[in-house]
């Protein structure tokens, strides 16, 4: 049904309905269209939250939990960090956490760069 939905162009009327009447959400991204639904988004943040409540890095509040109910779980794993670990916990040791690029500790809230981020969501 997605790839379905994917092949109607969004600027036709029945492409809208479509869109409309299921529920996803679409963004454009660099490399295409991506689309999501509602349920889908709130059932990864809260399997998200449970994951990572142990995590000495991620838990907190400083990436983890996020609200369901906002679109905070796209800023939580934008920059690779999240699903570094979340491969490591499928498949403990797959990544070396030792390659995987963290924010510098400063004073005030540092960012990775983006081709930081790119690297650790290549990785």
């Amino acid at each position: 049904f997605c790839e379905a939905v994917m092949k109607v162009t969004e600027s036709s009327s029945l492409g809208k309905a479509v869109l409309k009447s299921s529920g996803l959400k679409t963004l454009k991204g660099v490399t295409g269209k991506h689309s999501y639904s509602d349920d889908e988004c709130i059932a990864f943040a809260e399997h998200l939250n449970n994951v990572f409540s142990d995590d000495a890095y991620l838990s907190g509040g400083k990436y983890f939990p996020v609200d369901t109910e906002t679109s905070e779980l796209f800023e939580a794993i934008s920059d690779g960090i999240a699903l570094c670990k979340l491969v490591n916990l499928a498949s403990p040791e797959t990544i070396d956490e030792r390659t995987i690029n963290f924010p510098k500790k400063s004073g005030k809230k540092s960012k990775l760069n983006r081709w930081e981020m790119q690297e650790n969501q290549k990785l």
